[in-house]
């Protein structure tokens, strides 16, 4: 006997999976279709006989927001969510073969060997630039533009892909609005931008583990 579905979900990736939950808890009835041997897409977990854990597609989320906190707690899996180590602040990329350090500092800029001398002087040239706004612009094609190919082959194709899955040729830049006071295609010194609230939160760190 045929047995009739309302919907029915195909592929069972992360948007597969987070469709078919919705439509779960709304109360259709529901078939997910995958053609892998098992869901989760790219998102895949793999232990190496040496015993690193390898993550194959995106390997960090943003749990800080309350619709987030309450989305896993419908879940059931807050409890076993892995709060990321201090330790992991320090990131590495794989360029030619080597683990180099990603700077997170305008010293770290200066001393990793992440990107060449042209093309950090090509960065720090970026409040130099003109501004101008190119309408359906990519990540790739922005930080390019801007900042200059080596950011954005070295460092903003790793960023995307290891947290979104995506590759920023393809991701539309989208500008934050003017009024939310954040860097846009407008603001200039884009490169400090995005360095200026790391060096805040460092030092009220600074200042409230001194006063303790």
């Amino acid at each position: 006997m045929t047995k009739s579905y309302d919907c029915i979900v195909v592929g069972a990736g992360i948007s597969g999976l987070s469709a078919a939950y919705e439509l779960h808890r709304r109360g259709a009835s529901l078939l997910v279709v995958e053609a892998d041997e098992q869901p989760g897409g790219s998102i895949r977990s793999q232990r190496t006989a040496e015993g690193f854990l390898l993550e194959n597609g995106p390997n960090t989320v943003v749990s800080s927001s309350a619709p987030m906190q309450q989305h896993f707690e419908a879940l059931g899996i807050d409890a076993d969510l892995l709060v990321a180590d201090r330790r992991g602040a320090r990131r590495f990329v794989l360029l030619d073969g080597q683990l180099e350090l990603l700077p997170m500092s305008p010293p770290t800029f200066l001393r990793s060997k992440v990107l060449s001398t042209s093309a950090k002087l090509r960065l720090l040239a970026e409040p130099l630039l003109p501004r101008g706004v190119t309408p359906d612009e990519s990540v790739a094609s922005f930080i390019t533009r801007r900042l200059g190919p080596e950011v954005a082959n070295h460092l903003v194709d790793r960023l995307y892909r290891g947290c979104m899955l995506v590759f920023p040729t393809s991701f539309p830049f989208v500008r934050p609005s003017p009024a939310s006071g954040r860097q846009s295609t407008a603001t200039a010194a884009l490169c400090w931008a995005c360095w200026l609230p790391r060096a805040k939160r460092s030092s009220r760190a600074s200042r409230a583990h001194a006063a303790r």
